[in-house]
């Protein structure tokens, strides 16, 4: 990955490397049944057969078109699957995936009620009452996972903790006994900003193809599995080499997050110049950073900004395609 400086402890609230937070931002999909990985296969572009209990995967339900209807997390039960969702779509993608089960035998149900999600992140120093998993590795236990999340080499590395009502006192003690500084679930998206994780919102749902998102960097698509939803338009966009838009990191001035989906522009030509859309963004203190979908034509600019009133000028910090360096 072809970075910058950046890195999210020069950020006010992401100077921590030891903390916890609530993470609230996502619910859970039940997927059981006998058809429930062949269904899941059909219908979403990572590969079923990479995931097993010592794993997860991420992955992208898209329409026909190949537009990304959300993005999830998976990972695999003795009964089937359960999908982290973004709640904003998850409505969305039971009601999508609800319409192509016909006569499978799939069961989907949200269960966002039954689990609670914690995200941390340790210290080098810190002894952990408990073992961790290695990069893309789940530990499974009784009524609780354990997944270290996507972390590039410069950034520190994260977790989440998913479990139920009766782990959460239990996993609330370990957690507390590292002193872990608890803070809110602002440092959780800058790092995950930071990492290059995108999400996809109902205000974002079915605008970008996956790898306008990098998902294809993420190893959030199988390019070798047989045909899903909106396979067509991905794999011709990866063959063809036709790509023109890549999510990059930028930062800028604010006092509030840019909406998904806001308009970058090139600020010497507002009118005729729409360059890009902001993906998710945070702010600490007054420091607004953000992922956004943005022309790779436009990776050298140094005069974009949020189409918004206060017209808030963006630097280019960071690109995860080695195909698109920053100057």
């Amino acid at each position: 990955m072809q970075s910058t400086d950046f890195n999210p402890h020069t950020i006010q609230s992401c100077r921590l490397n030891h903390w916890m937070c609530d993470v609230n931002d996502f619910g859970v999909l039940a997927v059981t049944g006998s058809d429930a990985y062949s269904f899941l296969q059909g219908q979403t572009t990572c590969d079923f057969k990479q995931l097993n209990s010592d794993t997860w995967i991420m992955g992208a339900l898209c329409n026909p078109k190949g537009r990304v209807i959300s993005i999830f997390y998976a990972v695999a039960t003795e009964s089937g699957f359960l999908l982290i969702v973004p709640v904003s779509t998850l409505n969305i993608v039971l009601n999508r995936l609800t319409m192509f089960i016909l006569r499978s035998d799939v069961t989907l149900a949200n269960v966002t009620t039954q689990w609670h999600m914690i995200g941390f992140s340790l210290s080098p120093a810190t002894t952990c009452p408990f073992s961790l998993p290695p990069a893309r590795g789940v530990i499974s236990q009784s009524d609780r996972y354990l997944l270290q999340c996507h972390s590039t080499n410069k950034q520190p590395k994260r977790y989440l903790i998913l479990c139920r009502e009766k782990r959460l006192k239990e996993t609330l003690s370990q957690l507390e006994h590292m002193e872990l500084t608890n803070t809110d679930s602002t440092e959780w998206h800058l790092h995950e900003i930071a990492n290059g994780i995108p999400v996809i919102t109902e205000k974002t749902s079915e605008i970008f193809i996956p790898q306008m998102l990098n998902l294809d960097l993420l190893n959030a698509i199988s390019f070798e599995k047989g045909c899903y939803t909106g396979q067509e338009i991905v794999a011709r966009t990866q063959h063809l080499g036709t790509l023109k838009r890549r999510m990059f990191v930028l930062a800028g001035s604010s006092q509030s997050p840019a909406e998904p989906g806001t308009i970058i522009v090139s600020q010497s030509n507002q009118a005729q110049h729409r360059v890009g859309q902001v993906v998710r963004s945070a702010v600490s203190g007054k420091q607004l950073i953000m992922l956004a979908v943005i022309l790779k034509s436009a990776a050298g600019l140094t005069d974009l900004c949020i189409n918004t009133p206060e017209a808030s000028a963006l630097s280019m910090m960071t690109s995860f395609d080695p195909e698109t360096p920053l100057p």
